[in-house]
């Protein structure tokens, strides 16, 4: 019987671990690379198209190449994948979901930044990257999906 209720118990723990599912974001929704590179005044972006689950944050590591790095970056949604809208956080107070990129952050310590979603009911996301001045960087994310 121990081992009855033992089994039961592992069963349900592992099914609700496979629950959650962190996938990166790609250039392209089908295919394309798994990181952004941001050159000078130019933008760049990352997307992710969910299927029948929820995003419930979203992870950026940011990296220096060279330059100094700036710019801004938004998080932007869409249920047609064409048309894209400015997200807001999950935090007590909503705010606009942007990002100011800083000069700093290496391949061996990138700068992370992590939004929280609260189940917003999109299925495309999108990390939009406007550089500013003279600098190459680039972005790689995220998505916790349940």
């Amino acid at each position: 019987m121990k081992k009855l209720l033992f089994i039961a118990l592992f069963a349900l723990a592992a099914s609700a671990n496979a629950q959650i599912a962190v996938v990166k974001m790609k250039t392209l929704v089908t295919g394309g690379i798994d990181s952004a590179i941001v050159t000078n005044a130019g933008t760049s972006t990352l997307v992710y198209a969910l299927s029948s689950k929820r995003a419930g944050s979203i992870q950026v590591n940011f990296v220096k190449v060279s330059g100094t790095v700036g710019g801004t970056v938004i998080l932007l949604g869409s249920n047609d994948g064409v048309n894209y809208f400015a997200l807001t956080d999950a935090t007590s107070t909503p705010t606009i979901t942007t990002y100011t990129a800083t000069d700093a952050g290496t391949f061996a310590t990138p700068i992370v930044t992590k939004w929280f979603l609260k189940d917003h009911e999109v299925k495309y996301y999108k990390l939009s990257w406007a550089g500013t001045g003279t600098m190459v960087g680039y972005m790689k994310a995220w998505i916790e999906a349940y």
